[in-house]
């Protein structure tokens, strides 16, 4: 580390008078200048300034390779919101289809009801099981509605501007081929999952 601190003061000096004494001439006022030049070097006997060197790299890497980061958590939550908007929608389709089946075997049991076949327990019983399948609806498709804003949001674009593949996908996405074993990083370069979001975007 180097340093260098200069000024100056208007006055007299105390030596200079004595000098100009001797001389036979009158004291005077006079600038006087200093100047001060600072060298110093650190001897880095423990490895201090060596490892604070070798932690400062590495915070450089690390700030480097944020991007990539960043790159593999949009990916990755992209198809994971993807993925789920797909599978609830099947989740969905297999409850209006139970619910067709309940609501058949509801009418048959009020039928038999009727014809003196079975106890009003019976029918009871049928249409709280429509009920209950019924209400499970409207919450498979909530969330399917908050997997599908998470998706628009991770894709930066508004719910009204989803992927018109997203919103008719009614079936969970399936690998285009076995994944080798590897390390973490490896496998991410080498995952290929059939994405219709890569395709429409």
């Amino acid at each position: 580390s180097t340093g260098i601190v200069a000024g100056g003061v208007y006055g007299r000096d105390v030596v200079t008078d004595e000098i100009l004494e001797l001389q036979g001439q009158r004291p005077q006022t006079i600038w006087l200048f200093e100047d001060l030049f600072q060298v110093a070097y650190e001897v880095d006997l423990f490895g201090r300034v060596h490892r604070a060197i070798e932690a400062a790299n590495a915070n450089a890497d690390a700030v480097a390779a944020a991007p990539d980061e960043v790159i593999v958590v949009v990916a990755a939550e992209t198809a994971r919101a993807y993925a789920a908007v797909c599978a609830l929608g099947e989740e969905i389709d297999v409850a209006h289809h139970s619910l067709d089946v309940v609501s058949h075997q509801a009418e048959i049991t009020a039928h038999q009801y009727e014809a003196g076949g079975n106890s009003q327990y019976d029918v009871k019983r049928a249409e709280a099981l429509v009920a209950e399948v019924g209400s499970s609806i409207p919450t498979l498709e909530g969330q399917r509605r908050g997997a599908l804003f998470e998706l628009t949001a991770v894709l930066g674009r508004t719910p009204t501007e989803a992927p018109q593949d997203v919103e008719t996908c009614r079936r969970p996405p399936q690998l285009a081929a076995l994944l080798p074993i590897g390390d973490g990083a490896a496998l991410i370069r080498r995952a290929g999952f059939v994405h219709p979001i890569s395709r429409s975007s």
